[in-house]
C-alpha cells in the first residue's frame, strides 16, 4: 500500500500517531543503519518528525535589528548567491574569485 507523502500529511500529533500505527512504526534502533540522505518514511516515523507551520524567517533575538526590506525578500546578494556562479566564473578557482573580488 502506497502512503501519501509524509510532510504533506504529518502536521499534528494525532496524524503522526495514526500514521505510526498504520505503518507499524518501529523504534530507530530496529531500522537499518543508513546515512540520513537515504532515510525514508520509516526513519522519519522512528524519529517522531512532525511538520509544523512555517515560522518567521528571522530569529526573534535579531528581529528588532532587521530592516523591513530584509523581511519582505532576501537581499540581492543572497539572491545572487542562490543562483550560483555565472558561466564565466564556473571554471575559475575559489582563490581566483576571492582575489578578483578584492578580498586578498
Amino acid at each position: 500500500m502506497a502512503y501519501p507523502p509524509y510532510f504533506s500529511n504529518i502536521a499534528s500529533k494525532s496524524a503522526f500517531n495514526a500514521r505510526f500505527k498504520s505503518e507499524n512504526g518501529k523504534p530507530f534502533a530496529e531500522l537499518d543503519s543508513v546515512s540520513a540522505s537515504h532515510w525514508g518514511q520509516p526513519h522519519l516515523l522512528a524519529c517522531r518528525v512532525i511538520r509544523r507551520k512555517a515560522q518567521a524567517n528571522l530569529l526573534p533575538i535579531i528581529s528588532n535589528y532587521a530592516a523591513n526590506s530584509d523581511l519582505q525578500s532576501p537581499p540581492n546578494e543572497i539572491k545572487t548567491f542562490l543562483q550560483g556562479p555565472n558561466p564565466a566564473h564556473i571554471t575559475q578557482s575559489k582563490h581566483f574569485l576571492v582575489q578578483k573580488a578584492g578580498y586578498m
